[in-house]
């Protein structure tokens, strides 16, 4: 568990053109498209108005391709560069083993469907891959040594679990949260803040 004091900015990735697709991306590396760099800038431009000086936080991030590109508009917005970061491989998308590059209308016609039995598929663990319960174990261990406050760039179903850590959600809702890649979130033990940040259109 994080400590009582834990507060972090979450912000997922910005769109790719897999997320575009609604195909799954798990550990395979993608990158993103315009609109995911359009989606970065705009998250880089506010976190630095909400947050002028992160002198004081520590920056994680998952080490995939997508995450990189996302966090380079926000370290670009500060005037830093990856040195700066910690890369936690903790933080890498859950691994959906050999459903990666399926689109979701295909999973749900093979029976994987989130939104018809939320709690058995955040069990469920796909051939080669990881459950949801996987990946909490690994986000657990992440979160219960983070620095304080922190800053964290990953992927959406890294942030559903440590929502669910943060937040102390039921399974079956942890497995279907949203995950907006238009906004991010200042996450507390029991609170979320969401902060919209549109691209220019």
């Amino acid at each position: 568990m994080p400590p009582p004091d834990a507060n972090c900015y979450f912000i997922r990735h910005g769109e790719t053109d897999w997320n575009a697709a609604r195909r799954v991306q798990g550990h395979v590396e993608t990158d993103l498209n315009a609109r995911g760099h359009a989606q970065a800038g705009a998250i880089a431009r506010r976190l630095r108005e909400l947050e002028p000086d992160i002198g004081r936080f520590a920056i994680y991030a998952s080490p995939m391709r997508r995450v990189r590109q996302t966090l380079a508009h926000i370290l670009s917005a500060y005037g830093l560069d990856e040195t700066a970061v910690i890369f936690d491989e903790r933080l890498r998308e859950r691994d959906f083993g050999r459903y990666e590059g399926m689109v979701w209308d295909d999973l749900i016609k093979a029976g994987v469907n989130p939104w018809e039995r939320p709690r058995d598929y955040y069990y469920w663990r796909p051939e080669g891959g990881e459950s949801y319960d996987d990946v909490r174990r690994r986000v657990a261990g992440f979160a219960g040594h983070m620095q304080n406050p922190a800053i964290i760039v990953s992927h959406g179903g890294i942030h559903r679990v440590l929502r669910g850590i943060m937040l102390d959600l039921p399974p079956q809702e942890v497995a279907v949260l949203r995950v907006p890649q238009d906004a991010f979130c200042r996450l507390e033990p029991g609170k979320i803040t969401w902060f919209p940040a549109a691209a220019p259109s």
